[in-house]
């Protein structure tokens, strides 16, 4: 019988549900899926904290189980790339348009400067933030956007949720993730949403999806 279904086994002796399960031990429904199916293992406080739930010995739970696997799970890093909106596109487009116009309308000296000022300016500007843009999952969570940098420790992020919302912060697609943490929010756009997400929580399955 493996780890998956000894914890299953003891869920069901006493009753509960997934979702209780996770409640009491402060992780989410999903987690306790992967942990009964056997596609991830519980870090070794969730493994207490599960046999405390059960009343039954730690070592009976493990049965065999690798300890060294149980505490330090090796996964792989990941990088996932920014998405970009239409709109992002057709903004540099029309800005561009606009600048070409005011150039080719211009009789004024400093008109010229002034718009070939702006032009040189804000397109690396742009061109930047569109090609310096992931996030890479490690030993930490790097969000790589344009010249900045932000590193994020897994274990002070809280909650992830989806959003549509322009005003949730900068990034290059209304279809928006906001990452919840103990020093404030962060707002990113990834294409392989569904896979970050489950990639997050495997570095921390205390994170809770909302």
């Amino acid at each position: 019988m493996t780890l998956g279904n000894r914890i299953k086994e003891q869920r069901n002796r006493l009753g509960l549900s997934q979702e209780r399960i996770a409640e009491l031990i402060g992780t989410s429904r999903q987690a306790v899926t992967k942990w009964e199916s056997d596609k991830s293992i519980p870090c070794m406080e969730n493994l207490i904290t599960l046999a405390e739930i059960f009343d039954t010995p730690l070592d009976k739970l493990i049965n065999g189980a690798n300890i060294d696997i149980v505490d330090k799970p090796i996964i792989e890093p990941a990088t996932f790339k920014g998405k970009i909106g239409i709109w992002w596109i057709f903004l540099i487009i029309i800005i561009n348009l606009f600048l070409a116009y005011v150039f080719v309308i211009s009789t004024e000296t400093w008109a010229y400067i002034l718009v070939a000022g702006i032009a040189v300016i804000l397109n690396p500007f742009m061109a930047v933030i569109t090609l310096i843009n992931y996030v890479v999952l490690s030993d930490k969570m790097l969000i790589h956007f344009g010249l900045s940098k932000t590193y994020v420790e897994y274990k002070d992020i809280i909650s992830i949720e989806k959003t549509n919302s322009p005003l949730a912060g900068s990034a290059l697609s209304f279809d928006r993730l906001l990452i919840n943490t103990g020093s404030g929010k962060l707002i990113i756009s990834v294409k392989s949403k569904t896979d970050f997400i489950n990639l997050l929580i495997k570095h921390n399955e205390r994170i809770k999806v909302v």
